[in-house]
């Protein structure tokens, strides 16, 4: 299967504790990236015109990363749960930060990779 684009999600979630719900009134668009990594963060949905895709964070639904500052026998692991609308389409998939998990998924050709899940916990 030829791969056309690789986007690489880069997560910066400041706040990510809330338990509610957010409505798509309280979320932003964002459309910036740096080259082909996207950093969303809370309340973001990452909008892509060129490929017609809108991309959002859902919830974080483990994250056991080793804290900064602590020496950790490994490196731990980050769960995300994200939400792609594409071609009219709901796309629903989770995502790791440890290389031993499903770190990537292919959908529509564009490969989507989660890079990383911040802020690291304390």
């Amino acid at each position: 299967m030829k791969i056309n684009k690789l986007i690489s999600v880069l997560l910066f979630i400041a706040a990510f504790c809330s338990c509610e719900k957010e409505t798509n009134e309280n979320l932003n668009i964002i459309t910036e990236r740096i080259n082909d990594i996207i950093i969303i963060g809370h309340n973001q949905i990452f909008y892509d015109s060129k490929n017609d895709f809108r991309l959002q964070i859902d919830s974080v639904l483990n994250d056991s990363q080793c804290p900064i500052g602590v020496l950790c026998y490994w490196e731990g692991n980050a769960e995300v749960h994200f939400k792609l609308k594409m071609n009219e389409k709901q796309h629903i998939f989770n995502l790791n930060t440890h290389y031993n998990f499903r770190s990537d998924t292919v959908i529509n050709n564009i490969k989507f990779k989660l890079v990383g899940l911040d802020p690291y916990p304390n």
